[in-house]
C-alpha cells in the first residue's frame, strides 16, 4: 500500500509542478498541500517519513523542468492537514451584525486559505489616484505572496490581510507595497495620518522646562531623591493646564523608579514602573481613566494586549489605548512585527466597537516607545501610522534626558483628547484569528 500512495504523490506532484509552470507560476510546498490535503493525509497515515518525502520528490522533478520550488515551514501545511473542515473559501465564519449605515459583515478568518479579499464599492482619492482600489490589489498580491511563502513577505503584507495598511517610510517599505502604490500616494497618505498630530503646536512651557532639565541634571550627578523631589514640588504651581501638571508629576515619579545601578527586571515590572508612569502622563485625564496592565501572567501566550488604557463609564469600560511592551527581550524581527500588528488590531477593533474617529497605540521595544495612530479610512481599509517615538529613560543617567521628551508627552496628550467615539460606522471588515497571524511569522 505505501508504494502505491508513493506513486500517487509522485504523480500528483508532476501534474501540479506542468500546471504551474504552463501557468508561469512559483511553486511551493505549502500549495501543493494545499491543493492535495486528502492525498497527503493519506500518505501521513500510511508512509513513514512522508514529509521529507514530498520535499524531495518536489524538488527532484522541479529540477528537471527547470523550476524552483519555495520551502516552507512543516509546521504551517501540517495545520491544513489537522483541519477538520474543508479549507475553501465557502467555509469561512461570518458574523453579521446590523449598524445604522446598514450590514456589517466580519468574515473571522481561522485558516489562511480560507481568506478572500474584500472589495470596497469607494474610491478613496489621494492625489487623484485611486488608493483603495490599490489596497485591493495589494491585499490580493499578499495573499499569493503569503500562500507561495515569499520570503519578502513583511508586516505590510500581513497586516494587509486584516484590512490595514501600515504605512512605513518609504525606505522601510516592502518592494511590493511600493511597487503597488508609487511613492507619492505612499508619501501624501502617511502625511495625511501624521497630519492631526504635526498640527498641534503646543509646547511645554519653557521656564518649567529649564528648571526641570536643571533638577534632572543635577540629580544625575548628586542622586539626592530628597532635593531633587523638594525642587520639583515648587513646579506645580507654575502650570497652567492639567495637562502640565501630569507631566510634571511624571517627571517625579520616574526619579522615584530609576537607582544608579541598571537592574534586571520582568517585563511586568517595568511595565507598572516606568511606562505605567508614562501612559498616566499621556491620558489620566481624569478620575474615570484607568491606565493599566491587561496581560499579567508570565510566559502566558494567549492573545491579550499587555497594557490598556480604559475609561469606565456607567460600570462598563471602554478602551481608548492599547500597547505591547518588550523592553528588553524583542531582539527577534518577527516578534516585533508581530507585535505591532496585534497592537493595531486592537485598535482596529475598538473602533469597529466604539465607532471612534481614531485611536493612538504604542508599542515598547527594547528601550523605545513608539506610539502610531489607527484610523478607519473607507469601508475595507483601515491605516496605522507611527506618529512619535522617544526613549524610555530606566536609569539615572538617561533619566536627565527626559526634558527632551516633555513637548512630546504634552503633544500626545493632546491628540488624545480629540479621539472621539460615534464617529464612523464600519460596514464591512475581515478578522484573521490570532492563529493564523501567529502561524504567518
Amino acid at each position: 500500500m505505501p508504494s502505491i500512495i508513493s506513486e500517487n504523490v509522485k504523480s500528483a506532484i508532476q501534474l501540479y509542478l506542468q500546471e504551474k509552470k504552463k501557468a508561469n507560476e512559483d511553486a511551493s510546498v505549502y500549495s501543493f498541500v494545499n491543493t492535495h490535503v486528502e492525498l497527503v493525509r493519506t500518505a501521513r497515515d500510511l508512509m513513514p517519513n512522508y514529509q521529507l518525502f514530498i520535499r524531495r520528490t518536489l524538488q527532484s522533478i522541479a529540477k528537471g523542468l527547470e523550476m524552483k520550488v519555495v520551502e516552507t515551514s512543516i509546521t504551517r501545511w501540517r495545520k491544513l492537514l489537522d483541519s477538520d473542515a474543508e479549507t475553501t473559501i465557502s467555509t469561512i465564519p461570518t458574523v453579521s451584525t446590523i449598524s445604522s449605515s446598514g450590514v456589517s459583515v466580519r468574515q473571522v478568518v481561522t485558516d489562511i486559505s480560507q481568506w478572500k479579499v474584500s472589495i470596497s464599492n469607494k474610491q478613496l482619492m489621494v492625489k487623484g489616484v485611486g488608493v483603495e482600489a490599490l489596497f485591493n490589489e495589494f491585499k490580493q498580491q499578499s495573499y499569493n505572496a503569503v500562500m507561495n511563502n515569499d520570503p519578502s513577505v513583511s508586516i505590510q503584507e500581513i497586516a494587509a490581510l486584516d484590512n490595514i495598511l501600515i504605512l512605513e517610510n518609504l525606505k522601510d517599505s516592502s518592494r511590493l507595497v511600493k511597487e503597488i502604490f508609487g511613492s507619492t500616494p505612499l508619501h501624501e497618505l502617511r502625511l495625511d495620518q501624521q497630519k492631526p498630530y504635526k498640527e498641534i503646536k503646543d509646547k511645554f512651557p519653557s521656564e518649567i522646562k529649564d528648571d526641570i532639565e536643571e533638577i534632572l541634571d543635577e540629580y544625575s550627578k548628586e542622586n539626592d531623591l530628597y532635593e531633587a523631589d523638594k525642587r520639583i514640588g515648587t513646579l506645580y504651581s507654575k502650570a497652567e493646564d492639567h495637562d502640565v501638571f501630569r507631566i510634571i508629576k511624571c517627571v517625579a515619579n520616574l526619579l522615584d523608579e530609576v537607582s544608579e545601578e541598571e537592574l534586571v527586571v520582568s517585563e511586568n515590572h517595568l511595565t507598572a514602573s516606568f511606562i505605567h508612569v508614562i501612559m498616566k502622563a499621556i491620558f489620566k485625564k481624569d478620575t474615570k481613566i484607568f491606565p493599566h496592565m491587561s496581560n499579567h501572567k508570565a510566559g502566558d501566550s494567549s492573545w491579550r494586549p499587555d497594557y490598556k488604557v480604559s475609561r469606565v463609564q456607567e460600570g462598563r469600560a471602554r478602551q481608548e489605548c492599547f500597547g505591547e511592551v518588550k523592553p528588553f527581550s524583542c531582539k527577534d524581527s518577527s516578534n516585533k512585527a508581530k507585535d505591532i500588528i496585534k497592537a493595531i488590531k486592537y485598535s482596529k477593533k475598538a473602533i469597529m466597537k466604539f465607532k471612534y474617529n481614531f485611536l493612538i497605540t504604542f508599542v515598547a521595544q527594547n528601550d523605545v516607545l513608539r506610539f502610531f495612530v489607527t484610523r478607519h479610512l473607507s469601508d475595507t481599509m483601515f491605516v496605522a501610522a507611527q506618529v512619535e517615538s522617544f526613549k524610555l529613560p530606566t536609569t539615572t543617567s538617561e533619566i536627565s534626558q527626559i526634558g527632551l521628551t516633555l513637548t512630546k508627552l504634552l503633544r500626545l496628550s493632546k491628540l488624545h483628547s480629540t479621539c472621539q467615539p460615534n464617529a464612523i460606522s464600519v460596514k464591512e471588515d475581515v478578522d484573521l484569528s490570532e492563529s493564523v497571524i501567529d502561524s504567518l511569522f
